[in-house]
């Protein structure tokens, strides 16, 4: 029977087929499966389709050539034509499209391979002896079942993750279901894009968790003050040979090698040069780079997701962004500000009421009226402004309920565009002047030489679980960062955490 292409453009099979790939160098068991296959149906809408091999050599060319999506492979060990069942098995599991992909596995000679060992080693779905009376349709048919709902699972999972983070409105599903779309392209280019605060890291963090390659999530701020000097950043993303440059003596590989079969997230991306940009775009096209200094090259499987705080367009209007960039680009998705979602509003002011009292160890609800005034809000500052204005009603709260006197959206009204970092620092600044307080309080306990005299009073428990939880987490638990943001000595630091170790 012919091998049925009804495939998306992404490569994905449409459902009309279920696509077998039998291969197996006895020819009357081959064809007997191949019949078997063509008089039945996997389901009452879809039928089978097959392609057949009689040698791993011919399975290797047909896996190396332009197939659709395949749903499993049927897969004979040991073969006499050339033996080499265990070498087409590995070939398919490098293949990115077929990596995860379904395979049985069936022996007429089973003491030669076990099944424990055939499980373990090549990650094989299925073990089938020929001499037992298997009915291999059916159970090809409940592991195709099994791996689907698996996926399904997964991605559910992660559907309820997101959703949880960014909010489950109409809008958003939509850019849900758009990130879940374009995951499907292999190595693609997507901008995002959003004012700031909107979520776009989470949505490129979304992306990355649902595609298929097994790479990891790599994300850069490219308007960073490193991301100023053109010699620096370029060396950060396609690396450096050892002593080519004087600031990166060391060399290193490069946040495109890091990202191999991953995802490369570069946000604010409008602060990435045009010379840059068309570096980047030979790795796009050619699939291959050169690290600075170096005559070697190398490949590159990558999936490139860039993020702004602008439209695209306007980028390109602005001479920001190249035009042959643009063109490269395979969609783009845009994350609604808060105030055009407001019914996700109530869904951030739990969440983040919850995840503050438990930050800080204060237990406390909040009012109608406060809730109504936060709800009201126009939310310059998107989701993180949100977040940013209950950790400081939580904070600042005296009694055990937020009024509408603890919520401090003042200094927005009188500057509705005022930089996201600038909400971020006054709680910090909160914080720190907190600290700094209790210190200058307690100067006897930090001042004593003796170690062991040095004990964090309990009324301090509320403030020091924030210091663990935000800004170890800011400073990735780094104790010489942490006392630089608090503005103390790291000696301090290390008294307050002294009783509760991260």
């Amino acid at each position: 029977m012919d091998f049925k292409e009804n495939t998306t453009s992404s490569g994905k099979n449409t459902g009309k087929y279920v696509n077998i790939f039998i291969v197996d160098d006895n020819d009357f068991y081959r064809d007997v499966l191949e019949k078997r296959f063509a008089r039945s149906k996997f389901d009452k809408d879809t039928s089978y389709a097959t392609i057949t091999a009689n040698s791993a050599r011919n399975a290797m060319e047909k896996v190396g050539g332009n197939l659709p999506q395949i749903d499993a492979f049927i897969i004979d060990i040991r073969m006499e034509t050339d033996d080499a069942g265990i070498t087409l098995i590995e070939y398919i599991r490098r293949k990115d499209k077929f990596r995860f992909v379904p395979i049985v596995v069936i022996t007429g000679q089973p003491g030669e391979y076990s099944e424990k060992r055939i499980r373990k080693e090549y990650l094989i779905h299925g073990y089938i002896n020929k001499s037992d009376n298997v009915d291999v349709l059916e159970e090809v048919k409940k592991i195709i079942l099994a791996h689907k709902k698996s996926q399904l699972g997964e991605l559910q999972n992660s559907r309820i993750q997101i959703e949880e983070e960014m909010g489950s409105c109409q809008r958003m599903q939509e850019v849900f279901e758009q990130a879940e779309n374009c995951s499907r392209i292999k190595h693609p280019v997507i901008y995002i894009d959003g004012e700031t605060g909107t979520g776009k890291s989470l949505i490129a963090e979304y992306f990355h968790q649902i595609s298929p390659g097994e790479g990891i999530f790599v994300g850069y701020n490219c308007s960073l003050p490193v991301g100023t000097d053109e010699n620096i950043l370029k060396s950060i993303l396609f690396g450096a040979r050892k002593g080519f440059l004087s600031a990166d003596h060391k060399g290193n590989d490069g946040l495109i090698a890091q990202a191999e079969n991953g995802t490369l997230f570069l946000d604010e991306f409008q602060h990435v040069s045009l010379e840059i940009q068309a570096m980047l775009i030979k790795v796009i096209e050619n699939r291959e780079y050169r690290p600075l200094g170096s005559e070697e090259i190398k490949k590159c499987k990558v999936t490139f997701l860039i993020a702004g705080n602008k439209n695209i367009k306007t980028l390109l209007e602005e001479k920001r962004i190249r035009e042959d960039f643009y063109y490269r680009i395979h969609d783009i998705i845009h994350v609604p500000s808060l105030r055009e979602r407001r019914s996700d509003i109530p869904h951030f002011i739990d969440k983040f009421l919850r995840d503050s009292t438990r930050s800080l160890r204060k237990y406390v609800s909040i009012s109608e009226d406060a809730r109504e005034k936060l709800e009201k809000y126009s939310w310059p500052g998107n989701v993180r402004q949100l977040k940013n204005v209950i950790e400081r009603a939580v904070l600042h709260c005296k009694g055990f309920e937020i009024t509408v006197r603890d919520i401090r959206l003042e200094d927005f009204d009188q500057e509705e565009r005022k930089p996201v970092e600038m909400v971020s620092g006054n709680f910090y600044a909160d914080l720190k002047s907190l600290i700094q307080s209790y210190l200058d309080q307690n100067k006897n306990i930090v001042a004593a030489k003796n170690p062991k005299e040095r004990e964090v009073l309990i009324d301090f428990d509320e403030y020091k679980m924030t210091i663990l939880d935000v800004f170890m987490g800011e400073t990735n638990n780094n104790q010489k960062a942490t006392a630089e943001l608090l503005g103390i000595s790291v000696e301090q630091l290390r008294t307050l955490l002294k009783k509760f170790p991260k």
